[in-house]
């Protein structure tokens, strides 16, 4: 659990490489994540945004090859270039929110 909750954004490689990240559900607060934020967290397995999420910058999740499930508060989100990594990894729920999204 992510349990900043009054985060609104979270800066460009704050928790990248860190294999120990499991799962993350964002607090309701959180408006955008940054560039790199948590590339390279290889142990990362699923993440849960919240409806007022706006913006997941560049690379934000690339490399976070074990990420197979992605809940979406709202489908009102910009994704930057490769924001959530290979899209082909994740599962069918998540592969068809992401296409609704792009």
């Amino acid at each position: 659990d992510y349990s900043k909750e009054f985060t609104e954004v979270i800066l460009p490689n704050a928790y990248k490489n860190l294999p120990n990240i499991k799962d993350i559900r964002f607090p309701s607060s959180l408006k955008e994540i940054r560039t790199n934020a948590f590339s390279g967290c290889t142990g990362l397995t699923s993440i849960s945004f919240p409806e007022n999420l706006n913006k997941i910058e560049d690379g934000a999740f690339f490399g976070c090859n074990n990420l197979k499930h992605i809940e979406f508060g709202s489908l009102n989100v910009t994704l930057g270039m490769n924001a959530l990594g290979n899209i082909e990894q994740y599962d069918e729920e998540t592969k068809e929110r992401i296409a609704a999204i792009l």
